[in-house]
């Protein structure tokens, strides 16, 4: 079977190829300024089945230019980019650009695009001065529900984890009046999530990673929550690898905690 390099195939779009281009987007952005981007068909059609239906379809387009609306150029170019294996710079891009790319991923019907997004939309760190503006970001791109729900659900956890171990003032995480209902909805879905609870006599645990130590450990053999036991005895410390020793009675146990 014929393999193609990504290095190659990013090279063909350059303006150095010897391999032409065969048609040609136009893309009017909110500044009115057109962008052009060049790229093949035949290779444009194998990523996406609705360029494959436009290019090919019973209704295909008769000219080699293709005006687009409805995103933009930096949106457009990440496409392309990405279907051609060239950098797209991720980490690079505000949250209002990676919705953008999640809308052009799906004007194109672009899977492997959206999840590329998905995937930077769960890497932006949270803290409690971007919590709020995240979550309102995620819902005013909700028809855009994976991506959104993607990027609430990390605000949501966020806050859950945080609650864990402070007290927080909602009111203080609000930069601006029309975030209020944000705010109540991300308190809503907190409210749903079950406390991290031991499984056996109820005992709130408020850090998953402390070992707890619970009175009806040697009445129950099940090991789905061996992790969540704490062995009887006198703790006597950690080692350096993580693992956390007792002293029951002249016995020493070990525990890995990590």
């Amino acid at each position: 079977m014929l393999s193609i390099a990504k290095s190659q195939l990013s090279e063909v779009i350059e303006e150095s190829s010897d391999i032409p281009t065969d048609v040609t987007f136009h893309v009017d952005d909110e500044e009115e300024k057109v962008h052009v981007f060049q790229a093949h068909k035949y290779y444009l059609a194998l990523v996406s089945k609705v360029l494959k239906t436009r290019f090919f379809g019973p209704l295909k387009e008769t000219s080699d230019i293709l005006v687009v609306k409805g995103t933009t150029s930096q949106a457009f170019e990440t496409m392309i980019n990405y279907v051609y294996h060239k950098r797209c710079y991720w980490e690079k891009k505000t949250i209002e650009e990676l919705f953008e790319v999640a809308n052009v991923a799906e004007m194109y019907d672009i899977s492997g695009l959206m999840k590329e997004v998905e995937q930077a939309v769960g890497n932006i760190p949270v803290t409690l001065i971007n919590v709020v503006d995240l979550a309102h970001k995620a819902e005013q791109f909700s028809f855009l529900s994976n991506v959104s729900k993607c990027l609430f659900s990390s605000c949501v956890s966020f806050l859950h984890k945080t609650l864990l171990s402070h007290v927080l003032d909602f009111s203080g995480l609000i930069h601006s009046p029309d975030q209020i209902d944000t705010l109540k909805n991300l308190h809503e879905r907190i409210l749903q999530m079950p406390l991290p609870c031991c499984p056996r006599c109820d005992v709130f645990m408020w850090n998953r990673n402390h070992l707890h130590f619970c009175p009806y450990a040697a009445d129950d053999d099940d090991e789905d929550f061996e992790d969540l036991i704490r062995p009887r005895g006198d703790f006597l410390g950690v080692d350096s690898d993580g693992d956390a020793y007792y002293n029951d009675g002249g016995e020493i146990t070990v525990r890995e905690m990590f």
